[in-house]
């Protein structure tokens, strides 16, 4: 019986192998060109943020903007004292992981390399839920599209997204092949990285339907439903507890000018003020652009793919838009969009499978990528 598990491990490791050795060298070339950026970046270039002068190493330049935070988080902990307490808005996985693996000291580095390493993960399990055990060339690989976002840096630095993605894709993955336990386990996890999880729950709901609907085992789905919703109200349970005062979370949200409207005002508003500074002869700011570029084509691709999209990623990336969408402040509705995992699924089914045509927008969508890296990592955008 043993031989046979470890024979069968074996076919199965050398089959992800097979399937995605291409992905794996992307990724690695990711790595490796985000760390020689980062050394340029701390060597060459002095950030000004807020009118101090900025020096910084590679770790520090791959942890500016909320990356700071949770490295602050990974060495000091939480705090429902003054200022600290606004850093509950900071959901707990990722510093109390990188604490763990990297220590007070090394913190930073150890989350940097989980990130990374959860990228890996993230890219090959995109390529599973599309095409299973199948090899596919490397421009129709839902995992190369999440690679070259122009903001995919970000899952190569010291934010949650990386992690959070990776973790959803476990649940998603587990859950399909009838391992709830795992997938409940994970969509908890996921939930303690950011509150955006929050929307995972309808993608369970509607597979737990279609099973109930053919008499198939659905309770486990419903389990793997609740598993993220558990985790949100727990980390806001502890906030409550911590400060004393159950909406204490949303209290903190609402101190980092967080709020909400009627979905979609907010991006018709970002629209009009673009639209009104280039009738005046104003170029809008670069993360303005961004943003509406990644809000108007996930839209558009939502639309023309709805009918060649799982069901239930479909209702999920409807639900998350929404949701995204509904957020008075839209500085960071690019970086939320980037863990809406249905799209890459839904790109390599657009014109940019032809193959001239996926390496040159490929390319054109890494020289962004690295150009914006660079604003970030000198304080220059929040991305």
């Amino acid at each position: 019986m043993y031989e046979t598990k470890s024979h069968v491990n074996e076919v199965s490791l050398q089959s992800i192998w097979s399937s995605s050795r291409s992905l794996v060298a992307a990724w690695a070339v990711a790595v490796i060109v985000i760390w020689i950026v980062a050394l340029f970046v701390a060597r060459f270039t002095t950030p000004v943020f807020r009118g101090a002068v900025i020096t910084q190493t590679p770790v520090e330049v791959l942890s500016t903007w909320d990356g700071r935070q949770y490295a602050h988080l990974a060495a000091d902990g939480y705090s429902a004292d003054g200022l600290e307490r606004r850093l509950l808005a900071f959901f707990p996985l990722l510093p109390a992981t990188s604490r763990l693996l990297g220590g007070r000291d090394h913190a930073p580095l150890a989350g940097i390399l989980l990130s990374q390493a959860c990228l890996l993960g993230s890219v090959i399990l995109l390529g599973k839920l599309a095409y299973g055990e199948r090899t596919m060339p490397l421009r129709l690989q839902p995992g190369f599209w999440l690679l070259v976002n122009p903001l995919g840096y970000i899952f190569l630095v010291l934010h949650t997204e990386s992690l959070c993605l990776f973790l959803t894709l476990v649940a998603v993955y587990a859950s399909r092949r009838n391992k709830f336990a795992e997938g409940s386990a994970m969509g908890f996890l996921a939930a303690l990285t950011r509150p955006t999880v929050i929307c995972l729950p309808v993608l369970f709901l509607w597979d737990a339907i279609g099973k109930f609907l053919r008499r198939e085992r659905w309770l486990g789905m419903l389990m793997c439903a609740a598993a993220p919703l558990i985790g949100v109200a727990l980390y806001m349970g502890v906030v409550g507890y911590l400060v004393g005062d159950p909406l204490a979370y949303f209290d903190i949200q609402a101190g980092w000018t967080f709020g909400w409207a009627f979905p979609f005002v907010p991006l018709v508003k970002d629209f009009h003020r673009i639209s009104l500074g280039l009738l005046d002869g104003v170029l809008p700011p670069v993360d303005q652009v961004v943003r509406l570029f990644s809000s108007v084509s996930i839209l558009v691709l939502t639309i023309w793919g709805w009918r060649k999209c799982d069901p239930a990623f479909l209702v999920y990336l409807i639900v998350s838009i929404i949701f995204i969408h509904s957020q008075a402040q839209v500085r960071s509705t690019a970086r939320y969009e980037l863990m809406l995992f249905p799209v890459y699924l839904l790109l390599p089914q657009m014109v940019i499978s032809r193959q001239r045509v996926a390496w040159i927008v490929a390319g054109l969508m890494i020289i962004a990528q690295v150009l914006l890296f660079i604003r970030h990592a000198t304080w220059r955008w929040v991305s």
